[in-house]
């Protein structure tokens, strides 16, 4: 099933069956994916508990006011974090195909590291 066909509902259980550590990673920004991985939007765990228990992903999801590609500098993805008040940000290569989410965790460590 594709993930923009899932409800709401859904997508919170599936949070639920998550690690914990999982689950705080996709809490801020869930992505949303097409059968070839493409992002083609997002929402936040606001808007799957705000939603209609009926919509679909499709319905509610939005396009994400960001995305870095993977060999972005730490500057940059930072900045758009900051920018955009994000929680995380997906990572896409130039084809736009999702390759994971960036958090203010991931962010927060490699300036500690430093």
């Amino acid at each position: 099933q594709l993930l923009e066909e899932v409800s709401p509902e859904k997508a919170a259980d599936l949070l639920e069956e998550m690690a914990p550590d999982e689950a705080a990673d996709v809490l801020g920004e869930l992505p949303h994916e097409a059968q070839q991985e493409l992002l083609v939007g997002e929402c936040n765990l606001r808007d799957l508990l705000l939603a209609d228990p009926a919509a679909r992903l499709a319905t509610i999801a939005r396009e994400p006011p960001a995305t870095v590609e993977p060999k972005a500098r730490l500057r940059d993805v930072a900045a758009a974090v900051a920018k955009y008040n994000l929680v995380s940000l997906p990572v896409v290569d130039e084809r736009g195909v999702l390759q994971g989410m960036v958090t203010v965790d991931d962010i927060l460590a490699r300036v500690i590291d430093a």
